[in-house]
């Protein structure tokens, strides 16, 4: 009995070590799984980067010919 809970306890200790370091592999599979490691790369957070910096200059033009339509 005390060699299943030390061997328990070394699994849970290697898991959550693991996960913390973000070195926890599963078996995981499917469209969800996929997408999850998709948007993990760096190209998608270069991407969602690029995209709110266009968003935010979208929005100041936005503000600025709406600016300029309310003063007419």
């Amino acid at each position: 009995m005390n060699a299943s809970t030390i061997a328990k306890v070394g699994f849970f200790s290697f898991v959550i070590s693991s996960a913390l370091k973000g070195k926890l592999k599963t078996a995981g599979s499917g469209f969800l799984n996929f997408v999850d490691k998709l948007l993990e790369s760096r190209k998608a957070r270069l991407i969602a980067a690029i995209s709110a910096c266009i968003g935010l200059v979208v929005a100041l033009i936005q503000l600025g010919l709406w600016g300029t339509s309310f003063s007419k």
